[in-house]
């Protein structure tokens, strides 16, 4: 899963500690790494706050959008892999439930 997830940041330098640090939070929830087409790990560093986005897309147009908001960066950062483990968990739940047939174009989005 690891390879098709960017880590990328706006307005802040990501220390390599910090990738490592992101890429350990992803590696313990890899259960549908083999689902995954690609996605996008973004850290904004904004006013007074560390905005943290992950974005992950699956077949047939299906996709996770978390974010978290938080003054420190490494809490948001946990808080935001502690929120996508029940939604990768809810996709997976719906994976088995559909038994590999179409989705009628539903998107796993949440705000």
């Amino acid at each position: 899963m690891l390879d098709k997830i960017k880590i990328n940041a706006h307005h802040y330098h990501l220390s390599d500690n910090t990738k490592a640090f992101i890429q350990e939070k992803l590696s313990k929830i890899d259960t549908l790494g083999h689902y995954i087409v690609d996605g996008e790990f973004l850290v904004n560093h904004e006013t007074h706050h560390f905005k943290v986005e992950i974005t992950l897309h699956f077949p047939r147009r299906h996709f996770i959008h978390l974010h978290e908001k938080n003054q420190h960066l490494y809490p948001a950062i946990e808080t935001l892999v502690s929120k996508l483990k029940p939604k990768i968990a809810e996709y997976k739940d719906k994976l088995k439930d559909h038994h590999g047939h179409p989705h009628h174009n539903e998107d796993s989005h949440t705000h």
